[in-house]
């Protein structure tokens, strides 16, 4: 649905009863409200109060107060959920409720600079003004384990069990009955909320599974990630399971992350594929890797929002460390893919599973600076403490020019942001 003309009559058509209003914030947490389809209706186009707190408290519910959102903060005001109603979805697994993603307006109904949703939708369209569509695909990476989420609580998230034990390693298919039937009903579920997937898989960590969706235009990637993840959620409270997408949860375990595979179309094709050298990347796929190596070491505060990110990237232990690139080279920080036209990618390995994908879009599709690929990286170590992307923020002024100067503040007197351990 694009527009209001018959909103009501879709909301009875679908025996809807309530409308989860959502959005992100920076720190990839879904938060929004729960609407009657009276309070929906009367706000689809103005979109409906939210206070702006949401997007100054940690996910520890600490407030940052020293944040500096901008002028139109004012004295801790509203802001608005404004939805996007193309959106607008029921679930089959949940009757009566309708969802719908939204971005944050200000009064007038402008977009503020800390929606990262937003943002994207602005750098789709500079990509459409430079002749480019996009197509994205996101690899989601979590863990699952036997205890409930109560449960885990009680034991204060100590001596839990990974779902399917604890032998074996990558791909292993002999996992005990409940693993698979827990994953039969996430991809069942994933289905009947409209999301095509294709498919799932054990992966290396004990627990740890990786969920692919199919490429799709950029925003709705990101889109289907965020509900995605909401799904698997509720799917594992169903099970009496816990499931958790932390960067890394335990020393002795390969951390989680959120590979996201990017490609660019012109005129019908594949931008990224050479015709004269088809085994080398397209001048159009070498600026655009460049202009992500160029910002990759800034956009770290975005792709490891929290402080239990960093705990991923160590050396030898799977992600990335350094600015690189590679073709077909899964150890550097990112791979394009070769010799096929239709298919042909860059994928980027180093963003972690609890990150906001609208905020890593948006950084990822640069491609107003032209770079030379055969020289090397000034900065080719990726931030490691968490001080360290801020100050690469300071010398790039391309990752810069995408996001306002209000959503890069540190917040006053901190420098940390808490994580909850699920």
């Amino acid at each position: 649905m694009s527009d209001t003309t018959n909103l009501g009559e879709w909301i009875g058509n679908n025996s809807v009863r309530t409308i989860r209003a959502q959005t992100v914030t920076l720190d990839g947490a879904l938060v929004g409200k729960h609407l009657s389809p009276k309070k929906f209706e009367s706000g689809a186009q103005s979109g409906w109060g939210f206070a702006d707190i949401a997007l100054a408290v940690d996910l520890g519910n600490t407030a940052q107060l020293g944040f500096d959102f901008g002028d139109w903060r004012g004295e801790m005001h509203d802001v608005f959920l404004r939805p996007d109603l193309t959106t607008l979805s029921t679930d089959a697994s949940l009757p009566g409720l309708a969802t719908v993603m939204c971005d944050l307006v200000d009064q007038h109904g402008a977009p503020l600079p800390v929606c990262s949703r937003s943002t994207l939708a602005r750098v789709v369209k500079e990509l459409a003004e430079l002749g480019f569509t996009g197509k994205a695909a996101v690899e989601i990476e979590a863990t699952v384990f036997d205890e409930s989420i109560e449960q885990a609580r009680e034991q204060r998230f100590t001596n839990l069990h990974p779902l399917g034990g604890t032998q074996g390693a990558i791909y292993l298919l002999s996992r005990s009955r409940d693993y698979t039937t827990l994953m039969d009903a996430m991809a069942a579920r994933i289905e009947r909320a409209g999301i095509p997937w294709e498919g799932w898989a054990d992966e290396s960590a004990h627990g740890q599974i990786e969920v692919n969706l199919p490429p799709t235009d950029i925003l709705t990637a990101a889109d289907w990630y965020v509900r995605t993840k909401q799904i698997m959620r509720e799917v594992a409270y169903e099970h009496v399971r816990s499931i958790w997408f932390l960067a890394r949860w335990s020393p002795d375990q390969f951390g989680q992350g959120a590979h996201i595979n990017l490609s660019l179309q012109q005129d019908g094709r594949n931008a990224f594929f050479d015709e004269v050298e088809p085994s080398r990347p397209s001048e159009t796929m070498r600026n655009f890797i460049g202009g992500v190596l160029d910002t990759m070491a800034a956009a770290s505060s975005f792709q490891y929002p929290t402080v239990n990110s960093y705990r991923r990237i160590a050396e030898f232990d799977g992600p990335p460390t350094t600015v690189t690139w590679g073709v077909d080279n899964k150890s550097a920080a990112s791979r394009t893919s070769a010799g096929v036209t239709s298919f042909r990618s860059s994928r980027h390995f180093r963003s972690v599973a609890s990150m906001s994908e609208y905020s890593c879009n948006s950084i990822e599709h640069f491609l107003s600076r032209e770079s030379d690929l055969d020289q090397p990286c000034e900065d080719g170590v990726l931030p490691a403490p968490f001080r360290m992307p801020l100050d690469a923020d300071d010398r790039s002024p391309a990752h810069l020019h995408r996001f306002d100067d209000t959503v890069r503040s540190p917040p006053a007197g901190s420098e940390v942001r808490a994580e909850p351990v699920h």
